[in-house]
């Protein structure tokens, strides 16, 4: 009768308790990644549901959390507007609609993102905005101002074409460009607010059910390691 017996080599055994610790580290680090994100998204929550708060000045650094409602009261410079390309809206093309609006009694500026308008059959053809003009208030949620997108070079500015179209948006060199003091972020205007067009702003998503299904599959292949950790160990004898 053929007996089998657990008889582990000290080399698996020390490869299996390095591999199970990393694995179950691994494991855990998700957890906590994920805890950690749902807790942002529901701190995100709460402040888009609170009351919108009231931008005077410089925005401070209790006021640059993303997705903050914010009102501003100001004027639009509209003769510095520019149209971000590479927007898209119901996998239409366009651009968004960026205005600099002077915070009141302030010298400072803020970028205001009034919505997406289409590109048009003939892209050589700008489509025409209308900027509100005099004093305003206006109600939106903070974001902040993308990067420059990789397939563009380095070496090239963001208003290569040296028109109001621009590729991408960069504070300072809107700042340079225009000679305005410019926050370094973005207000995404709200639907509340007149003087704006197609305004579908993304919600949200601290997917911590991605860390959570990332946590599952290190602690599977930790179990798969000691699972055959065990099944080379048994040996065979009569």
């Amino acid at each position: 009768m053929v007996k089998r017996r657990f008889r582990p080599s000290w080399v698996n055994t020390l490869l299996t308790i390095v591999g199970v610790a990393i694995l179950s580290f691994l494991g855990f680090w998700q957890l906590d990644r994920a805890e950690q994100k749902q807790q942002l998204e529901e701190a995100v929550e709460a402040r888009m549901k609170g009351a919108p708060l009231e931008i005077t000045g410089a925005l401070g650094e209790s006021e640059t959390e993303q997705f903050r409602r914010l009102i501003v009261q100001g004027e639009y410079a509209g003769k510095h507007e520019i149209l971000l390309d590479n927007a898209t809206w119901n996998a239409k093309a366009g651009y968004h609609v960026i205005t600099p609006l002077r915070i009141k009694d302030s010298t400072r500026y803020v970028l205001v993102n009034r919505g997406w308008v289409p590109v048009g059959a003939d892209r050589q053809i700008i489509p025409e905005t209308n900027v509100p003009e005099g004093e305003l208030v206006i109600e939106g949620r903070l974001g902040r101002i993308k990067g420059k997108p990789a397939f563009i070079s380095d070496k090239l500015p963001p208003d290569n074409s040296g028109g109001k179209v621009w590729f991408y948006l960069d504070a300072d060199y809107f700042s340079k460009k225009t000679g305005l003091v410019i926050e370094p972020y973005l207000l995404l205007l709200s639907k509340k607010s007149n003087g704006g067009y197609v305004r579908e702003w993304p919600d949200y998503e601290g997917r911590y059910g991605m860390h959570m299904a990332y946590a599952v599959q290190w602690f599977s292949f930790a179990l798969f390691a000691l699972f055959i950790y065990i099944w080379v160990s048994v040996k065979k004898y009569e």
